[in-house]
């Protein structure tokens, strides 16, 4: 069967491709160049998301998309079983645990900026016995105010300099 592009022995130039090259001898005026053509294997959009997904466990849809991932790819990963779609734009995987800090991670994904704050950060750092009816989430004072319908959430401005002290990074998500 003939290549797409109608030469055979020729490879597919529209493809990735690597040129390897090296002389046939050292000393000799009349050495000559050999190169070989290798295609190189491109990953598989679903290999890209498996990829993502190991180094973490929650996804925007916008991240996925960034990598170069298609909608549609993950909606046949959702259909197939492979990732869950735990909240409008947000994915984790099938076989992912699912702990007391679920609802954490998610507003850190739908938040980017946000920091968790104030009782829910007590909570997390077990430095009270009071459970939060809603998430804390501190945001800057120019940031924009996100309205996500769960987990549910309640949102405090701090100014810049107080917003930026004292962070602490778990998990790679969460912001407390």
């Amino acid at each position: 069967m003939a290549p797409a592009h109608g030469i055979v022995g020729v490879p597919d130039f529209r493809k990735p491709f690597t040129v390897t090259c090296h002389k046939t001898s050292v000393r000799s005026l009349l050495s000559e160049r050999i190169c070989d053509i290798a295609a190189t294997a491109q990953p598989t959009q679903r290999e890209i998301m498996r990829g993502l997904f190991a180094q973490q466990p929650i996804l925007r849809a916008r991240e996925l998309r960034e990598a170069g991932v298609d909608g549609k790819t993950i909606a046949r990963a959702v259909d197939d079983g492979e990732i869950n779609r735990i909240s409008r734009g947000l994915y984790q995987t099938a076989d992912a645990d699912i702990d007391a800090d679920q609802s954490l991670a998610e507003i850190a994904k739908r938040i980017p900026n946000g920091v968790i704050a104030m009782v829910s950060a007590l909570a997390f750092h077990e430095l009270t016995d009071q459970m939060p009816r809603k998430v804390w989430v501190a945001i800057g004072s120019s940031d924009w105010s996100p309205a996500p319908s769960y987990p549910p959430t309640r949102t405090v401005r701090f100014s810049d300099s107080y917003h930026q002290q004292g962070i602490e990074h778990h998990l790679s998500l969460i912001h407390i």
